[in-house]
């Protein structure tokens, strides 16, 4: 299968988040053959002066004085960590962002043709050590490429060993599934996932008959969504229940390391695939999630 990444765009506040980002581009862009660009979102003034109060990159107190300094310390830090990249045989480089997080992550992807971002799930932003959840579903709302949301740790070596695949059949959801095929080892579990629920059964039908049929139905898609897009190698599940918290349930129950879920662009209406599922997941997953975009279609910048 030919390669699905080609640069990667990896959010770096020097965080333990941001290195677990780092870490799980680096594996991918060695599997890839891609590059790496890293990204930094140089704070507001405002921001940086009560941040001086713990942060090391920052000395000194004017503004103007501040914002240089932080300028200065953020560039030496991204050479060093492009420096070892470098040494693990990937392609790198670096760009520091005037702008706020998720709005300069998206346009700088846009800038140096990221097919992925990378960002962890929470990190510094301005003066508190707040959950960057927030920042993290914006910039894949805005992105406009596939966005991997880091949580945790994965084996350098073997990459992704467990992952959840969320369908609901469409053709973003297909992506999804393109997507973990693509990025799997040979020795990866692939597991594809439909959530069900059970609508109301019309007066004098038994409630099993239905049960019984919804399940029917949905194996048998399932089969032919694996026979269609030559996923021999996965194996699909169907699970009753609502998508968001069967999603979540399931790869905490299966120990998944990554979960692929498809999103949509601006087309039509301003939505997620699934409703606000996709966004749901990236907030509460127990593991690392990768959203997929379609190619040619924006985030919400448009």
């Amino acid at each position: 299968m030919a390669p699905l990444i080609h640069r990667i765009l990896v959010a770096i506040d020097f965080s333990p988040e941001s290195d677990a980002a780092l870490a799980q581009a680096l594996v991918l862009a060695r599997q890839q053959s891609a590059s790496i660009t890293l990204a930094h979102v140089v704070p507001l003034p405002a921001d940086l002066v009560e941040d001086s109060a713990y942060d090391p990159l920052f000395r000194v107190g004017s503004l103007a004085e501040l914002t240089t300094e932080h300028r200065s310390g953020a560039r030496d830090l991204l050479r060093q960590i492009t420096e070892r990249c470098r040494a693990e045989g990937v392609a790198c480089d670096i760009t520091l962002l005037d702008d706020a997080p998720s709005d300069g992550l998206a346009r700088a992807a846009e800038d140096v043709g990221a097919d992925l971002i990378a960002i962890g799930t929470h990190g510094r932003t301005g003066i508190k050590r707040v959950m960057l959840g927030s920042v993290a579903e914006r910039t894949v709302r805005l992105a406009p490429c596939s966005t991997l949301v880091a949580r945790g740790s994965i084996d350098p070596d073997h990459g992704f060993r467990r992952i959840l695949v969320a369908t609901d059949f469409s053709r973003h959801a297909d992506a999804a599934l393109d997507a973990a095929l693509a990025i799997a080892r040979p020795e990866a579990a692939i597991e594809v996932v439909h959530c069900w629920q059970q609508p109301l059964v019309p007066a004098g039908m038994p409630i099993s008959s239905m049960r019984r049929d919804l399940e029917k139905n949905v194996a048998e898609a399932g089969a032919r969504l694996l026979r269609e897009r030559d996923a021999g190698r996965a194996r699909f599940v169907g699970v009753e229940g609502y998508p968001a918290e069967g999603i979540r349930a399931r790869a905490e129950d299966t120990g998944a390391d990554l979960i692929c879920l498809g999103s949509h662009g601006r087309r039509g209406v301003r939505r997620w695939l699934l409703g606000s599922i996709a966004e749901t997941t990236v907030r509460h997953a127990p593991c690392s999630v990768l959203v997929v975009r379609l190619p040619g279609e924006q985030g919400e910048h448009g």
